[in-house]
């Protein structure tokens, strides 16, 4: 990520310092991660965070335990993707992670955005990073969606949303 943002701020195109990421899920983990350890991120949007990786990984695995997924080597998820042990459980292993680093982000501005009818990460999830961030923040909750925002109409209202903040907060 830190390579990425390097090559956008290289861009003739991008104005020094009018850098910001956004990130869907376990990209939206990533921007936090990455934000709290790069400064050149001047705002971070996460769309259906989790705030602990380890509580989502316990939803995911469905009662499956993870010295089975260990024994196979990896895990299908109801989705039809595939995730590998290393990924599933490098996630027990970052419990308080995540919230550790969105409170670091500060005084840069942070967009929490995430949908109430989430079966994956939880809204509860969205309202734990908001509490733990500091100032300034927003969270934004959208009425009936779920965690990819499946439905257009409401793709289109996180999008517009989403880039209505940066413009306001890369200003």
């Amino acid at each position: 990520m830190k390579a990425a943002i390097t090559w956008v701020e290289n861009l003739d195109e991008v104005e020094k310092g009018r850098v910001g990421v956004v990130g869907l899920s376990l990209g939206g983990v990533v921007a936090i991660l990455t934000a709290s350890q790069d400064d050149r991120i001047r705002a971070v949007a996460a769309w259906s965070a989790p705030a602990d990786l380890s509580e989502v990984a316990k939803g995911v695995l469905g009662g499956v335990e993870l010295e089975e997924v260990a024994s196979r080597g990896y895990l299908d998820l109801p989705s039809g993707y595939r995730v590998g042990y290393g990924f599933v459980s490098e996630a027990y292993s970052m419990k308080h992670a995540v919230l550790s680093a969105v409170s670091k982000i500060s005084p840069r501005p942070l967009l929490i955005v995430h949908g109430t009818e989430d079966q994956v990460v939880p809204p509860s999830h969205a309202e734990r990073l908001y509490k733990t961030a500091g100032e300034p923040k927003s969270l934004f909750m959208v009425e009936g969606a779920d965690h990819t925002f499946s439905r257009w109409e409401l793709q289109w209202k996180v999008i517009n949303h989403t880039v209505e903040w940066f413009e306001e907060n890369l200003k």
